[in-house]
Order: structure tokens, then sequence, then C-alpha cells
């Protein structure tokens, strides 16, 4: 199976969404909505999309965890990377157990600042400002 690599970069959000499920309560099955993080992945340069996958929990972790298996079952060299990207919240970047920490870990890596990290998302910022909602 031929493997893409990834040479410059891997950038990811989530959003908290509702999704349904189905319950089998006896012999009956019932609906019911429950909150559920899912992430995007794309490949720069080039935005290509990837995929997205859907941690068990929210925390920064857990989303490492899926998000490297998800790479690795897909064949993207996880390895070759040089940029890990995301916006600026503690979950993605925080330096105890936030997603890019817990790659950086997880990640063979004989240099330790290998990564450069994206954390500011302008447009987002700029959507919610009064002042520059013209230009977003």
């Amino acid at each position: 199976m031929e493997r893409l690599i990834v040479s410059k970069g891997i950038y990811f959000d989530g959003r908290k969404d509702n999704t349904i499920f189905q319950e089998k309560i006896g012999t009956k099955i019932y609906r019911s909505i429950r909150k559920e993080e899912h992430i995007s992945v794309i490949h720069e340069p080039g935005g290509q999309y990837i995929g997205h996958v859907t941690p068990a929990s929210g925390i920064g972790s857990d989303i490492a965890k899926w998000s490297l298996k998800y790479l690795e079952d897909n064949n993207v060299a996880i390895n070759e990377l040089e940029a890990i990207g995301s916006d600026g919240t503690a979950t993605n970047t925080g330096w105890r157990n936030g997603v890019i920490r817990n790659i950086e870990l997880k990640i063979e890596t004989k240099n330790p600042y290998k990564f450069s990290v994206k954390v500011n998302c302008v447009w987002f910022f700029l959507s919610f400002s009064p002042n520059f909602r013209h230009v977003a």
C-alpha cells in the first residue's frame, strides 16, 4: 500500500456536535441525542482533507491518541511531519496534556523543538468582533 508522505504538516480543528444514537432497551429501540467531539484533519500545503476522528472524550490525550491511530490506519507517514497546527485552545496547545504535546511525545523525534504551531485563528476572532465583522 502506498504511503502518503506528509512533507509539511497537518492541521486540525474540532467541535462538539449533537449526535443521534440508537439505544436498545428491552425490545424497543429509542433515539437519543448526545454531545460528541468531532475533529477534522487537513494536510498542508494545499488544504487536502485527510479525514475526521471521533475521540472517546474531548481531552488532549484522547484526541491525540485517536488522531494518530487514524493517521496510521490511513497510511500517513507521521514521522515526516514538520508542523502541527490548531487553534489556540488549551486542549490543543497545553504544555502538559495538550493534543500537540501528546503527539510530540508519541512521534519519535530527535529534535524536541521540531514542530511549529499555528495558534491563532484570525478569521474566527474577526467573525465575532463587531469592529471587524465586515472583513470576515
